[in-house]
Parts: C-alpha cells; sequence; structure tokens
C-alpha cells in the first residue's frame, strides 16, 4: 500500500503518533486508522494555508 501512495503520505513511521499507546503499524487497519489521521493533518493544513492567503490577498 505505501508504494501507492503520493509523497505527502509515503514515510510512514514504525509507530502510529495518532493513537493512545502507540501501536506498530503491522496490519491494514491500524495503517488505515494511521492514514486517516495523517490525511486529516495534511490537507486540514492545506486548506488552512489556502484560506489564510485569500485572507491576506490585495484585492485591489
Amino acid at each position: 500500500m505505501q508504494s501507492m501512495m503520493g509523497d505527502k503520505f509515503f514515510l510512514v513511521p514504525a509507530n502510529d503518533p495518532y493513537t493512545g499507546g502507540n501501536p506498530a503499524i503491522n496490519t491494514p487497519v491500524i495503517f488505515t486508522v494511521w492514514l486517516h489521521h495523517k490525511y486529516q493533518e495534511v490537507m486540514a493544513g492545506n486548506a488552512e494555508l489556502a484560506l489564510q492567503s485569500l485572507i491576506q490577498e490585495n484585492l485591489t
């Protein structure tokens, strides 16, 4: 599955930092949970940056 991901999600850590207890990412279920959290983190950050850019844009 790792080989099919884009650059933003390619570096998968050994353990899941988003889940209590930091379980090893060694099953498809744990990988999917990690990917869901990572996707939300990356995409929310991109959306926030885009919104800040629009707010600061000079519309004159």
